[in-house]
């Protein structure tokens, strides 16, 4: 996985892990997690996040509905937490998109959050410290439009994730919930947060990157934090990932960007005492609408052969 040093000794490093999963295939993608968090560990990575249902694959449709799918999904991020623990990495701090079994208490009560009352799964970010997992954050708006059908699917969850690391507070949320109002992104600002972390799959569009940036100058700026913005890549059926994640200081300016249509691996440095970025990496060159769609035509026929 191809990845940009940045030099010097950051009070904190964090690295945007954007990964091409497949679909069901929870082992494969657990090695290539696995692989992906050894190199951002060796650059002095003291936190990585990946991409929504980056264990699983996006979307999962029907698998939601397999509770053995969900006990494997489960199973997978536990063993990742051990074998974390025993090379050495505790001390990192692993953000991960996957399924997850609802909690009892949230399906068998009867519509406790106005959803509907069949789901046993919720699409969840989980983060993985000490050999174990310290936190999980349930994605709260569940788009039922265009692509997604996520309200069959899913449970939704109503509380923002909000952990401390290396001296800083980082807060979590999923892909739709930037891009609708309430919710938990409304207590961003009196949760203390210094980086919001948005794990998404986010599929490709014409100038939809473009659109993503603006969103998220406008939570940073009106939220006073930073916000990574880590997104998945690859095909997927009718669907394509084009990556392109970034980071956004608190003061609207993209700080960092990964690689469209890529795997990537790119570090942030953030100074512990300000809260803020203190790095800045050259951008990848912007690509034009023609050379994107045929990138997004080109990886879509790719990995669906």
């Amino acid at each position: 996985m191809p990845a940009t040093r940045l030099m010097g000794m950051p009070n904190v490093r964090l690295a945007l892990a954007q990964t091409n999963p497949i679909v069901g295939d929870i082992l494969g993608n657990s090695e290539q997690i696995y692989a992906a968090v050894l190199e951002a560990a060796s650059h002095g990575a003291a936190l990585v996040c990946f991409g929504e249902m980056a264990l699983s694959g996006y979307p999962i449709e029907d698998l939601a509905a397999r509770p053995e799918f969900l006990d494997r999904s489960e199973a997978a991020v536990e063993n990742l937490a051990t074998r974390f623990e025993a090379a050495g990495l505790k001390e990192v701090a692993v953000v991960l998109g996957h399924p997850a079994n609802a909690p009892a208490m949230v399906y068998s009560a009867p519509d406790p959050l106005g959803t509907n009352d069949w789901s046993i799964a919720q699409n969840v970010a989980s983060v993985i410290r000490d050999g174990m997992v310290i936190g999980r954050y349930a994605k709260h708006h569940l788009p039922n439009y265009s692509v997604f059908d996520e309200y069959r699917n899913f449970i939704p969850g109503n509380e923002l994730l909000t952990f401390e690391h290396r001296g800083m507070r980082f807060s979590t949320v999923i892909c739709e919930d930037i891009w609708q109002h309430g919710g938990p992104v409304a207590d961003i600002a009196k949760s203390g947060t210094d980086v919001l972390l948005v794990l998404n799959g986010s599929p490709f569009e014409i100038n939809k990157s473009g659109r993503r940036v603006e969103l998220a100058k406008h939570l940073a700026e009106m939220h006073g934090c930073e916000v990574a913005y880590v997104n998945l890549v690859g095909g997927q059926d009718d669907l394509v990932f084009d990556g392109s994640s970034f980071l956004v200081t608190s003061d609207g300016t993209v700080a960092s960007r990964a690689k469209a249509f890529e795997s990537d691996l790119v570090f942030i440095d953030f100074d512990s005492s300000s809260k803020r970025t203190v790095s800045r990496i050259q951008e990848p060159e912007p690509q034009g609408k023609l050379e994107s769609a045929w990138n997004a035509l080109v990886l879509g026929l790719r990995d669906y052969v």
